[in-house]
């Protein structure tokens, strides 16, 4: 097998906390590939992993939903990594480089520690979704309000 089909077997077969802790490790080899680009003054390669780096950070952007506390921190962290490898790019320097990967290396480490251990990340909570939720419907001059506990007990509220 080459390394190629190696590698999507293992994303065939990954969990979710899997995928993303594949997703961070691949952005931590661009941070080490543009570094080492930028000691080597090789412009094009350090084009190609701020690209790459960009990309992975789109898409791990792009699986965060909600506005819970851990998406919104998500994003915010995200969103300024991607500041620091897009200075990197614009000045070819690699202190930005150097400071996204320490501030990337304990949310690495958290999704690796997830990955791991599968029983912390397939706690019921975590895949049962909201535990109560609330509607509202309109008749004919009234206002119905619905409310469904974690029982999928249907109730008016």
């Amino acid at each position: 097998m080459t390394e190629q089909e190696v590698l999507a077997e293992k994303v065939e077969n990954a969990s979710a906390a899997e995928l993303v802790a594949m997703m961070l490790e691949g952005l931590e080899g661009e941070f080490d590939r543009g570094m080492k680009a930028v000691e080597a003054k090789d412009e094009e390669t350090l084009k190609a992993a701020v690209d790459k780096a960009r990309a992975i950070l789109t898409e791990l952007l792009a699986t965060l939903w909600g506005d819970s506390e851990v998406a919104i921190s998500s994003r915010q962290l995200y969103i300024y990594i991607n500041k620091l490898v897009t200075d990197a790019g614009n000045r070819s320097v690699k202190e930005p480089l150097e400071e996204a990967k320490q501030v990337l290396k304990p949310v690495l480490e958290g999704w690796q520690h997830l990955a791991n251990n599968p029983s912390l990340a397939d706690a019921p909570a975590a895949q049962k979704g909201p535990s109560v939720v609330a509607g509202m419907t309109y008749g004919k001059g009234t206002l119905n309000e619905s409310v469904m506990d974690g029982d999928e007990r249907l109730g008016k509220g």
